[in-house]
């Protein structure tokens, strides 16, 4: 045995003493014996023992409470010594998480028992705590992995995509056309495989809930059908849909998950089937119907289960593989892999999301002769007051002209891949929008404080300055210029669980995921220039330059452009006087006066639209912070030079040429 040490906690010495002489006997090793809670405390604490035979009952102190905190401070076990075996005390005593209990007197054999299960239970808990702490870890590296896996995929799939898509809209020859849909096919079989690693890592982590919503049964069923059509008709098979009477076509639940079941099972069915059909049957199942209680156990009262029954005249599966079929990475035999492939994930996601979502599957087969794949799922009805009439709008196509009243978008792309601006604007151009592109933050700053857009797409991962910190510098209002309530859409690779609503809730103001979808993408765009059409008609005051944004002294006022000449007015005859006060603080060395009066002149210049000149005033009061009076002082040419020009822009646009002199000049 190994030289385990052992603190004693008794009061009475002739126990304690009694007791240290029997755990030396046995071979521990016995560092101290203390009499009170505090010593006992201290001692723990300094010794590190092995474990503590602490009495419950101390004349200076309480046991129970040492024992608390020498347990859970120090990771020490804790065995009580009590001569008090009643139910109270015992009952006191577990709230501290012993690993034993001693009811005086007790036998040499029955305490040399006691230490060691107790040892042997704590190194148990120990064991079991770091495995937890190294299945975190291990969960942890897996979904950041999974997080850079998707993130670089997608963004190499938005390049393919989306080229791909912008030449398959001009004219091509047969040959040409029926290449690039090969590559636009092969990219969206990968990026199909790439969301089943991930949602198997999700349900395997169970981290998926349903959202549940309104939706039709058979708009949805539309939809699967549709989704494999094609391929279909170019095997020369039916494919059809029938749901019994008794169905109700509103329903409640998750229509994705279910979409997600059905299209799986549908799409395998097709493609393992080369002559005769495929047929989707949905009834549902009598709730008096006490043969199937144990695979359709009872639900909520207002719940209905639903049976789907995808049927086929395929290849079939053969008994041996059909006993796994819906296990993970379980494909049938080898021969049927080499030729079909796939990753063997999608009947297990299949599995667990019908498990999810109530309900029961499972398969039967004859090889040769087709496959009938079934399961069961808890709907709900829809109440009548619901009303979901988007539910039923026309998606637009990729080529879809804009929505009709919808004006062309001004609109900054920023991203720091050249292929995914490259693409972005393609797509805009397309749709008729006007765009200018910043492959970092620091110039999407400059360009949203030159010019006047109505959008941003904002790529989230970027270098050195991030998407959410540009975010955050533009929703804070630190640039002049800069309209803190401008719309800004992420348009980013991140597409795991979660991370729409993060972004969403760190202020942008939607999100699109890569590759790039392009019918969600347009009909994103229609929303947004059907919401600048319909704002208040503000006529455009055009910008005269760099220098002056008379749309920021618009946008300051409420969109009252008649107030542009007022306040262009009131900032020539205080702005001078601004100025004089700066330059003479500066020139007697006042930073406190100087800073107050650099305030007054940059919120002069913020409110008349001055871009430049208000952030050649932030420069000067970054210097005063700084206690650099020098370095501001350095400034004041370069202040009262592009002042002078600012007002003579303002006059001049207000039908004068007469510019007021400044009350300050210098060398």
């Amino acid at each position: 045995m190994p030289n385990l040490r052992i603190i004693v906690v008794d009061d009475e010495q002739i126990v304690a003493l009694d007791l240290r002489r029997t755990l030396e006997g046995l071979g521990y090793i016995v560092p101290a014996v203390e009499t009170d809670a505090d010593g006992a405390i201290d001692a723990a604490k300094r010794l590190r023992p092995d474990l503590v035979l602490m009495d419950i009952r101390l004349r200076r102190g309480d046991g129970v409470d040492a024992a608390h905190v020498i347990t859970n401070q120090f990771d020490i076990p804790v065995v009580f010594l009590t001569a008090f075996s009643d139910e109270a005390t015992l009952s006191r005593a577990m709230k501290a998480g012993p690993f034993g209990f001693l009811v005086k007197p007790f036998a040499e054999r029955e305490l040399y028992s006691t230490i060691e299960v107790a040892l042997l239970k704590h190194r148990a808990v120990r064991e079991i705590d770091e495995a937890r702490q190294a299945a975190e870890h291990a969960s942890l590296a897996k979904t950041s992995f999974l997080a850079g896996m998707s993130h670089e995929i997608r963004n190499t799939l938005n390049g393919i995509v989306g080229m791909t898509e912008l030449v398959l809209d001009t004219p091509l020859s047969g040959e040409q056309r029926e290449s690039l849909n090969t590559v636009l096919a092969s990219s969206e079989t990968l990026l199909t495989l790439l969301h089943d690693v991930l949602d198997f890592s999700r349900l395997e982590a169970r981290q998926l809930r349903l959202v549940e919503r309104p939706f039709s049964l058979d708009r949805l069923l539309k939809q699967v059908v549709q989704a494999s059509r094609s391929e279909a008709e170019r095997k020369n098979i039916s494919l059809d849909f029938r749901v019994t009477p008794d169905v109700p076509d509103r329903l409640t639940g998750d229509a994705t998950r279910l979409t997600q079941v059905l299209a799986n099972l549908v799409g395998n069915a097709v493609k393992f089937t080369h002559k005769g059909s495929v047929i989707i049957e949905v009834s549902a199942i009598p709730q008096d119907q006490t043969l199937l209680e144990s695979l359709f156990p009872d639900g909520p009262p207002s719940s209905l289960t639903l049976l789907f029954s995808i049927r086929d005249t395929g290849i079939g599966i053969a008994d041996e593989h059909l006993r796994t079929i819906f296990e993970a990475f379980s494909q049938g035999a080898e021969e049927t892999v080499q030729r079909y492939g796939g990753t063997g994930l999608g009947l297990a996601i299949c599995r667990n999301l019908v498990e999810i979502m109530g309900g029961s599957i499972w398969a039967r087969s004859s090889e040769g002769q087709g496959s009938s794949f079934h399961f069961t799922c808890r709907l709900r009805p829809e109440t009548p007051a619901i009303n979901t009439p988007s539910e039923h709008a026309q998606a637009p196509t990729s080529s879809a002209p804009p929505a009709s009243g919808a004006r062309p978008l001004r609109v900054l792309v920023v991203d720091d891949d050249a292929t995914g601006r490259t693409i972005t604007c393609k797509m805009l151009r397309k749709r008729g929008h006007v765009c200018a592109c910043a492959h970092d933050g620091a110039t999407a700053l400059q360009r949203l404080t030159a010019d006047r857009f109505d959008l941003v797409l904002l790529d989230v991962k970027m270098h050195p300055m991030g998407g959410l910190e540009l975010l955050r510098r533009i929703r804070n209002a630190q640039y002049p210029g800069v309209d803190r309530n401008i719309p800004v859409v992420a348009v980013t690779a991140h597409a795991l669980k979660g991370d729409r609503e993060r972004f969403l809730a760190s202020g942008m103001t939607d999100y699109i995921a890569k590759p790039i979808n392009a019918r969600a993408f347009n009909a994103m765009l229609d929303r947004f220039a059907l919401s600048a059409s319909s704002a208040r008609d503000i006529p455009v005051i055009p910008d005269r330059s760099a220098l002056l944004a008379p749309s920021e002294v618009v946008r300051r006022h409420g969109g009252d452009h008649n107030l542009v000449e007022p306040v262009w007015k009131a900032f020539c005859d205080e702005a001078p006087r601004h100025f004089a006060l700066l330059a003479g603080a500066l020139e007697e060395g006042d930073a406190q006066q100087a800073a107050r009066f650099n305030k007054r002149l940059r919120l002069a210049s913020e409110h008349a639209g001055a871009v430049a000149l208000a952030m050649l005033t932030e420069r000067v009061g970054l210097c005063l912070v700084e206690d650099d009076t020098a370095g501001a002082r350095q400034l004041v040419p370069r202040l009262e030079s592009l002042l002078s020009r600012t007002i003579g822009l303002i006059l001049s646009g207000m039908g004068t040429t007469e510019v007021p002199p400044t009350e300050h000049t210098t060398d």
